[in-house]
């Protein structure tokens, strides 16, 4: 549960069941913050974490309820396979080992490795024996619940399901097996019930649309039905696009004999097929439209690919629900359907049931080689979550500070679960989170002010920032007097208030850095400002700045800085001087510093124990321009400079 979109799932329900309950109660305000959605967004299985939510006061701290819900995908899996099979044959024992080909289907199975929401495949079994088991009774108790459970298990299940009930309605519409009257109360009922579920579930909390790239790259290959992609101990990998795995759609070399067998019994025997499809030809053309869309425009035959260029005909629906390679799954449940059937219809009971055995043992032994890409999720549950946020300084602060935040935020960036899991651990809201869809008004807001902040200084005296080595040096100019920066286990954490924390500056280890006094001083040399700072081995003054002249030049700063200091020089050195290390001198401390041969700027930290004033620049290699053939220029060239700027700060090192 630590990697991936696993990770995703189990920390949404850890932030999820320690946050306060919402109304809509399935909003998750504390993963995320501005950009958070809901529970629905990570992917959570929003059925189960409510449910748990109920408990939480009873639940152990590390509890998870996915080995849960596995289970119940097989139970269910196998329980709706039996009942499908019970449409197709009497049989008892046909029926148990058509129900296996069911429990044991690859592409639930390929769901474990990551996606646990979507191996609830059992709702897809549910929802055809509700189309195809005719009368059912109280259908739209039946479907209602069905269709509300699917949209707190996950989106995509639940836009299958929405599909298979309108065509079943229109089915049986069709066949005057119900009166419109009746179907139109049935619409309204079902849709009333799932309007309330997802808005109470929080499918609504996402302003700004759910749409999200990669529609034509997660499809489904036309050769997956038979292309094993590591799930058949016979059959070669075929190959295909990048994004094709969405679309896994293995039948296994059982199923595959299963389908011989029973075309060879159709062409045969010629049984009466044709009441069967057109009692169910809505379904049936729905389950080929889904297919259609499985495919995308982007149609994939191995690694070639057709751009049929449909998508913008169908509304943006593809922009939401881009991996379209799942919506193969109703098709796929009903050809396996299908193919037992045709067994069944075609042969006699006892040679039925040797077929369906021969091809189920078939099956289950070329299809075993997938299953070892799965025992790694049978190892032993760990009893903490590995990461590298090791250093007592997370501890220390817990009860401190309420919200751990980056700057600037992303969605899904590095590092995100090792500080999802931190910031759940220390009951800490977050922005450092993965969501499937973020809410963007709320996004763009956050990074807005965050762009704020980092040129303010206004920190949150309650939030730890963990900064991007991009934003390090803007943050430094502007900390307040109290915080500091820490480097805690290869990351820049910036902490308010920190210097007020004596165990904060005691646990944090590395470099703490912080503005004692506030005090920053900017210098220009542009057309001979300041030049009176420049007291020796300087050259004239020109229109961008000055060039240092000599082996040594000094810096006469107005003040005397703090016991710490940070020199930051803006521009460039001039020919052997480019690149190299340049000493920089103040009282008994020195340094080194590099500039390029084009307009740079370089920061160096210097202590000032002395309280000295005097700067000095010790060039490597002056050369004059005459020297190097660029002209009669005599002067000892070595550094550019055009500006300077002076930050007192604070520096504790342990």
């Amino acid at each position: 549960m630590q990697y991936g979109d696993s990770a995703q799932h189990f920390l949404g329900w850890m932030f999820y069941r320690l946050g306060p309950w919402t109304f809509p109660i399935g909003l998750n305000p504390a993963y995320g913050l501005e950009m958070s959605s809901s529970i629905v967004y990570s992917d959570s299985i929003p059925l189960l974490a409510i449910f748990f939510k109920i408990f939480e006061s009873h639940l152990p701290e590390s509890f998870q309820y996915f080995g849960l819900w596995v289970l119940a995908c097989f139970v269910l899996q196998a329980w709706f396979g039996f009942k499908l099979a019970r449409i197709v044959s009497p049989d008892l024992l046909v029926r148990a080992l058509i129900c296996t080909f069911f429990a044991i289907a690859p592409p639930m199975l390929f769901r474990l490795g990551g996606h646990l929401a979507l191996a609830g495949h059992f709702l897809i079994l549910a929802g055809l024996y509700s189309c195809l088991a005719r009368p059912l009774r109280r259908r739209i108790l039946v479907w209602s619940l069905l269709i509300a459970v699917a949209a707190l298990v996950h989106a995509y299940l639940l836009l299958m399901l929405l599909v298979i009930w309108g065509a079943g309605l229109f089915d049986r519409v069709l066949h005057r097996e119900t009166d419109l009257r009746r179907a139109l109360v049935e619409c309204a009922t079902v849709i009333g019930v799932l309007s309330v579920v997802a808005w109470q579930a929080g499918y609504f909390a996402v302003s700004g649309g759910t749409a999200a790239w990669g529609y034509g790259f997660y499809r489904m290959n036309l050769l997956s039905p038979v292309d094993p992609n590591d799930w058949s101990r016979v059959l070669p990998d075929l190959p295909g696009g990048g994004g094709d795995g969405e679309g896994f759609a293995y039948f296994g070399l059982g199923m595959l004999m299963l389908f011989g067998a029973g075309g060879w019994g159709l062409l045969m025997r010629r049984p009466p097929i044709i009441p069967v499809l057109r009692r169910n030809i809505v379904l049936i053309a729905a389950a080929l439209l889904l297919t259609v869309y499985a495919w995308s425009d982007q149609i994939g035959v191995g690694f070639h690919s057709l751009d049929v260029g449909y998508a913008g005909w169908l509304g943006g629906i593809q922009d939401t629900f881009r991996a379209t390679g799942r919506f193969f799954w109703p098709a796929y449940y009903l050809l396996m359907l299908a193919g037992a059937a045709a067994v069944t219809a075609t042969f006699k009971p006892t040679l039925a049931r040797w077929i369906l055995g021969l091809c189920l043992i078939v099956q289950i032994w070329d299809t075993s080689a997938g299953w070892r890409a799965l025992q790694g999720y049978r190892a032993e549950p760990a009893t903490s979550w590995e990461t590298q946020l090791s250093s007592p300084f997370w501890t220390v602060v817990d009860g401190r500070y309420d919200t751990l935040r980056a700057l600037p935020p992303s969605n899904r960036q590095e590092s995100w679960s090792q500080f999802a899991a931190l910031a759940a651990s220390l009951g800490m809201a977050s922005d450092i989170v993965y969501l499937a869809r973020i809410d963007e008004p709320g996004f763009h807001q956050q990074v807005a002010r965050a762009s704020a902040l980092i040129e303010s200084g206004d920190f949150h005296e309650s939030t730890l920032y963990i900064l991007d080595e991009s934003v390090v040096e803007r943050v430094r100019r502007v900390v307040g007097p109290n915080d500091f920066i820490a480097n805690v286990d290869g990351f820049h954490v910036l902490v308010p208030n920190g210097l007020d924390c004596r165990p904060c500056l005691d646990s944090a280890g590395s470099a703490i850095e912080s503005i004692a006094s506030g005090r920053v001083e900017d210098w220009s040399f542009a057309n001979g400002s300041n030049y009176e700072l420049l007291v020796e081995g300087w050259s004239a003054p020109e229109s961008w700045g000055v060039w240092s002249d000599g082996a040594t030049s000094r810096i006469q700063l107005p003040f005397a800085p703090s016991p710490n200091l940070r020199l930051t020089i803006s521009g460039y050195a001039y020919g052997p001087n480019a690149g190299a290390d340049i000493g920089v001198r103040i009282g008994r401390s020195s340094g080194t510093l590099r500039l390029s041969a084009t307009p740079d700027e370089v920061a160096l930290d210097l202590p000032n124990p002395d309280g000295a004033s005097t700067i000095e620049l010790l060039v490597p290699a002056p050369a004059s321009p005459s020297s190097l053939g660029e002209g009669e220029d005599q002067r000892k060239l070595g550094v550019a400079l055009i500006s300077l700027r002076v930050q007192e700060y604070f520096s504790q090192t342990r």
